[in-house]
């Protein structure tokens, strides 16, 4: 493709996880390249003679996809078309349906190295074996990673000691280092001050 011809049509393939930050980006560049975004949900089939059902996580996977390009779209104001195609063979089928749906271009997109829509084998092969304009975008790293994440999530929920209605969310082990708590040292103090007090009245008796 000559470098002055852009494409007027962009394809965005999706095999799994929802990415936000990935659907914005393409939106941004679909429009600063005024092309249409060709949104493309492929659901993994296992490859027999007779129909295989697709998983139903990623059937659901899917229609989350297309939902969330539906959503960008109207917001960034770009132009798209949505399709949704089951096959055994995710590349085979891209080669493919990229020259069917007229797409000169196609948006893939890493984050650290790892795939992101899209596997990390998937992108690698469709850089190589398709004949069509790869738009490979890195974007930015997580600055917290999941597991980091949960682990921040799980410290803040460990030192929530006290719920809203005012009793403890999570039973607290017993502290053997610690002294008596407050209201058993006050008890204590009034106990000793009767106690106190009884032999001062016996002493002024005798």
């Amino acid at each position: 493709m000559p470098e002055h011809q852009l494409p007027t049509r962009l394809l965005l393939p999706f095999t799994h996880g929802v990415e936000m930050e990935a659907l914005d980006s393409a939106m941004s560049l679909s429009k600063a390249r005024h092309a249409t975004l060709v949104a493309l949900a492929l659901i993994r089939v296992k490859a027999k003679r007779r129909r295989s059902e697709p998983r139903l996580e990623q059937v659901m996977q899917a229609k989350d996809f297309l939902e969330a390009v539906r959503w960008k779209a109207a917001r960034h104001g770009v132009p798209i078309e949505r399709f949704e195609v089951e096959t055994p063979d995710v590349v085979q089928s891209l080669d493919v349906l990229t020259k069917q749906l007229s797409c000169s271009g196609m948006v893939l997109f890493v984050r650290q190295g790892r795939g992101v829509l899209l596997s990390t084998n998937e992108i690698a092969c469709l850089v190589e074996q398709i004949d069509c304009t790869s738009y490979l975008v890195h974007l930015k790293a997580n600055s917290h990673p999941l597991h980091e994440r949960l682990s921040l999530f799980l410290s803040w929920l460990l030192k929530r000691r006290v719920s809203p209605d005012g009793r403890p969310a999570i039973p607290q082990a017993p502290e053997q280092s610690q002294g008596p708590k407050r209201g058993e040292s006050r008890r204590e103090e009034i106990r000793a001050e009767e106690l106190r007090e009884a032999q001062r009245m016996h002493s002024r008796e005798a």
